[in-house]
């Protein structure tokens, strides 16, 4: 196996080094053909060098006729940025020249002065004797871009994971612009699976700034690296996907909000181009890692205390959250916020079957990483209290989290807790005389703000009677309803809240106003609904199973 290895990496080389030699030739011919031109005013010589395999540098050098002065420009440039179609040759007056653009007009060529100073630009013009000389000039420019392809392509030839990460931790390094000093560096984070720390310190007259920029290799857009030229310094641009502010950001040492991008600056257009290339493929390579780091679970206790192990003691804005789970499918979630001044505490009772598998949704604000819980259909399901007073119930709330591969790993756990939950069916076993006197048990007084409402369910020979009364400090009023089982239509059977109330709602088949009505002992007219009063969500569901499955035709 290591002799094959062997083999393949020689021929690999190989292929690369003879690519690299046909370059080289090419380039020897240009040099060439290249000719010192003259037009009134001036001489112009020029040549071409080899800087690496497929970058090459053309240096043009102006003398004055007149005074003897003289002014050199140097380009440096890899043919693989170049359109073929801009290569061409023309007149310019007195003189034949040969020009190439970059494609899309970008500014990748570098030009630098005698005097030291860079930029970059999108054209480059050089001189030609005479027109044959610039056709031949055109077309050795035209064969060194297929050339200048195949050496990119062949130039690194990384395969693992860990290969593209060690290249970065490696490459991503120093550089200086225009008085600015900058110091970069990219490692890994030990903790968790595709996240990588890429830091930037800048020296300008003589202040420091320092950067931090903590990301997940899941969350990057390849589609979105791309290089650009910012002042006369390169640099890569890196984005989440859907341009999310996933990107955790410190600035000296201070954490700041959470960025959807940032960029890594290159000391030249070649490393920028392998910078681009290491880190799609990493993050193509990063999927299956990341994924695998997902724990397998089996069981709602088994999921919510791993979520509960990431989300005690949340230091964010000043507030520390204190959270947890109880572990089974009826659930309790409380969050304790403590500020410097107070500590609220927020209590959230529910059962994850109502909750919506697709509706788990994560994101940040400002510095907070949250994942926001919704039930199906947005049913306002989920009881709430603020410091043990009762609220209105509601149909989510939120998590917080310390950081942003916490909260994916607790978005995948909830997608298979809420699974686990939907599946386990409650289990009614008897009859239907069984089930009905179940049904009398759930069916009892109810306090809510300071109303109690009594509730009775009776039946006799056949005749169902559902007595309430509803007593607050002041009066009292009770209902009564008379109805046979057969009348009632199971596939409508629902329960549902407003405000702090929750009850389950009766209806008639075909909606007949067929149900025998009595207000304090007074007949009144035929009804064909009615509700039942619940202490929680649990009870109503009990109560709307049970009525179903004894009116089930």
């Amino acid at each position: 196996m290591k002799k094959h290895l062997i083999i393949f990496l020689s021929l690999i080389f190989s292929g690369y080094a003879a690519v690299a030699q046909n370059f080289s030739g090419v380039v020897s011919q240009i040099n060439t053909e290249l000719k010192t031109v003259e037009n009134g005013k001036s001489k112009i010589a020029q040549s071409i060098s080899e800087v690496q395999p497929g970058v090459i540098k053309i240096s043009i050098t102006t003398t004055l006729i007149k005074d003897g002065k003289t002014n050199s420009d140097f380009f440096e440039l890899n043919m693989a940025d170049i359109d073929i179609n801009t290569i061409s040759v023309f007149t310019d007056k007195d003189v034949i020249m040969v020009r190439f653009s970059a494609a899309k007009n970008q500014k990748l060529i570098n030009k630098k002065t005698d005097a030291n100073k860079s930029s970059f630009d999108q054209e480059i013009k050089i001189f030609a004797k005479d027109i044959d000389n610039g056709r031949n000039l055109v077309q050795l420019f035209k064969s060194l871009m297929p050339l200048s392809n195949e050496i990119i392509d062949k130039r690194l030839s990384l395969k693992t994971y860990d290969e593209h990460l060690n290249w970065l931790e490696k490459n991503v390094s120093d550089v200086n612009s225009n008085q600015i000093q900058r110091s970069q560096k990219i490692k890994s984070n030990s903790k968790y699976p595709g996240k990588l720390d890429f830091s930037i310190d800048e020296i300008v007259n003589q202040k420091t700034s320092s950067d931090l920029y903590s990301f997940n290799l899941a969350n990057i857009n390849p589609n979105s690296i791309f290089s650009e030229i910012k002042n006369d310094v390169i640099v890569v641009n890196i984005e989440t996907s859907r341009k999310l502010k996933f990107i955790k950001t410190f600035s000296s040492n201070v954490q700041k909000d959470y960025v959807s991008n940032f960029s890594i600056f290159c000391e030249n257009v070649e490393k920028s181009r392998d910078l681009q290339k290491v880190l799609k493929g990493i993050i193509a390579l990063s999927e299956n890692k990341i994924k695998n780091s997902i724990p397998k679970i089996s069981s709602v206790k088994e999921g919510l205390a791993l979520i509960n192990a990431n989300i005690k003691n949340i230091n964010s804005n000043m507030v520390v959250y204190d959270q947890s789970f109880s572990e089974n499918c009826i659930s309790k979630f409380t969050s304790k916020a403590a500020t410097p001044t107070k500590i609220v505490e927020d209590l959230f009772e529910f059962n994850f079957k109502d909750l919506g598998k697709n509706l788990v949704e994560f994101s940040t604000k400002g510095k907070n990483v949250i994942v926001k819980v919704k039930t199906s259909a947005g049913n306002d399901y989920i009881k709430h209290s603020v410091d043990s007073q009762t609220k209105n119930y509601t149909d989510a709330f939120e998590l917080q989290f310390a950081e942003i591969e916490d909260g994916l790993i607790a978005q995948e756990l909830f997608h298979k807790i809420i699974e686990l939950c939907q599946n386990n069916e409650n289990k009614w076993s008897g009859t239907k005389n069984d089930w009905l006197q179940q049904l009398k048990g759930f069916i009892k007084k109810v306090e809510v703000n300071k109303i109690a409402t009594e509730q009775i369910l009776d039946s006799k020979d056949g005749i169902i009677q559902f007595k309430t009364t509803e007593i607050n400090e002041k009066s009292s009023k009770s209902k009564l309803y008379e109805f046979n089982l057969k009348d009632i239509n199971p596939l409508t059977i629902t329960f549902k809240t407003s405000g702090t109330n929750v009850v389950v709602v009766v209806n008639t088949n075909f909606m007949e106003k067929i149900i025998k009505y009595y207000e304090d002992g007074a007949i009144k007219n035929y009804q064909n609904t009615f509700n039942i009063a619940a202490s929680n969500i649990e009870e109503s569901r009990s109560i709307a199973e049970l009525i179903k499955k004894i009116t089930a035709k």
